[in-house]
Parts: structure tokens; C-alpha cells; sequence
């Protein structure tokens, strides 16, 4: 439902052990909402989409995500993460394309040989919505940037999340599937009514497609004309 609010965020903080890294953060996003988030490199951008994804906690302040203080279950479920793609790490174990977006599904470590018919035909769905259902056998780590961030893009999809959180999703993919992501990303947020919160350094790009454009600087997060 549109103007349902997403995240409530007040006065939140969070340091590393170097020192604070996010200082009075305010930030209200409502469903349906797109939204960009920059600044520079070691500003503290992921680590404010890795609070938002649950994955790390806040040292004070307060945050709500559906009105829950809590990440729940049920939270979690209604949350799709895309970390940032590493284009030096191709040690990884040998994975499909249709098993990598598998994971997706449980949140699994190593992917299942068994896959109930239901799993199988939402993971067949994520793969076509990414016009990636001719890679589902090819191995995931000899895909090109793009083609690897459409794959994690239909894992974060393949549990129908109500928000999709993007860590700097541009990075090593080349212009022509830059423009082919922010179709897809354009697509969920207007046709599927998706919250779409992308931290990224694309901002030419990203500000003509961006509702809300913020950007964090000296610890603090403001909203950018």
C-alpha cells in the first residue's frame, strides 16, 4: 500500500571499532519509494544499507522496519539484499546460475540437490523476470559483472520481497548493462510498486531515475537537492 511506512529511523548511530562511522541519522522511506543514497567511499553508505538489510545492528537510536523493532522472520522475508559484487573473487566453489538464485529462497550457505516443484518454478520465474533463463546451468562465476548482478538481483527477487536493497550494483558492469539494470530496477519500482533503495557512486546516472537522492557526508546523511 502506497505511503505505508518501510523504515522509521531516528537518531541512529553506529561505529567500528576505528571509530563512528554513522552519527544522528534520520530517514523516513514508505513503500513504493526509490531511492538513492551517496557519498564517498568508507563514508559509511553500506554499512547504513547492511543496518537496513538486518545484517548489522545499531549502537543507539531507534529503527522500525514495518513497524516492527525487530527484524522478524517474517521482516527478513519481505527484505531482498544484492551485496556488492567483487570482480577479484573468482576462488568461489563451482555454482550454477539457477542454484545461486536458489539460495535466495531459505537464505542457504551451499545450495540443496532436491528442490520441491513450487521452489523450482520461482526460481525459473526470477531467472526469466532477469532475462537470464538461458544461463540457469552456466556456472555463475564465468558471467560478466552485469550478467552476475541480474543473477543476484533474481536471488534477492526469488522470495517476492516488498524491498530490494542494492550495494553499489553498477560496479564492473559495462554502460549497455548499466542501462539494461536500471530498466529492471525502474520496472519493479513503478510496475511492482517495490521499494528500491541503491547505494551507489552513479550519480549522473541514478538521479534520473532516483525519487530521493540522499547522501552522507561527515557521518551524517542529508537529503540532496
Amino acid at each position: 500500500m502506497k505511503n505505508q511506512p518501510v523504515y522509521q529511523i531516528k537518531d541512529l548511530s553506529f561505529s567500528y571499532e576505528s571509530g563512528p562511522v554513522l552519527r544522528g541519522i534520520n530517514l523516513d522511506i514508505h513503500q513504493g519509494d526509490y531511492v538513492g543514497i551517496l557519498g564517498e567511499n568508507g563514508g559509511g553508505k553500506s554499512t547504513l544499507l547492511r543496518i537496513l538489510a538486518g545484517e548489522l545492528h545499531p549502537d543507539g537510536g531507534e529503527i522500525l522496519v514495518f513497524g516492527k523493532r525487530s527484524f522478524t522472520r517474517e521482516v527478513r522475508k519481505a527484505i531482498g539484499y544484492v551485496p556488492q559484487v567483487d570482480p577479484a573473487n573468482q576462488s568461489a566453489f563451482p555454482i550454477s546460475c539457477e542454484e545461486m538464485v536458489g539460495l535466495g529462497l531459505t537464505g542457504e550457505i551451499f545450495p540443496r540437490f532436491y528442490r520441491t516443484r513450487g521452489e523450482k518454478e520461482q526460481i525459473a520465474y526470477s531467472l526469466h523476470h532477469l532475462g537470464m533463463e538461458d544461463f540457469a546451468k552456466t556456472n555463475f562465476h564465468d558471467l560478466s559483472g552485469g550478467q552476475k548482478q541480474r543473477i543476484l538481483i533474481a536471488k534477492a527477487l526469488v522470495k517476492e520481497p516488498k524491498v530490494l536493497l542494492l550495494d553499489e550494483p553498477t560496479v564492473g558492469v559495462d554502460e549497455a548493462h548499466k542501462k539494461v539494470l536500471f530498466d529492471i530496477l525502474d520496472h519493479m519500482n513503478r510496475v511492482h510498486d517495490m521499494t528500491v533503495i541503491m547505494v551507489t557512486h552513479e550519480t549522473a546516472l541514478g538521479k534520473s531515475h532516483w525519487g530521493k537522492t540522499y547522501e552522507i557526508s561527515d557521518h551524517r546523511l542529508e537529503l540532496s537537492c
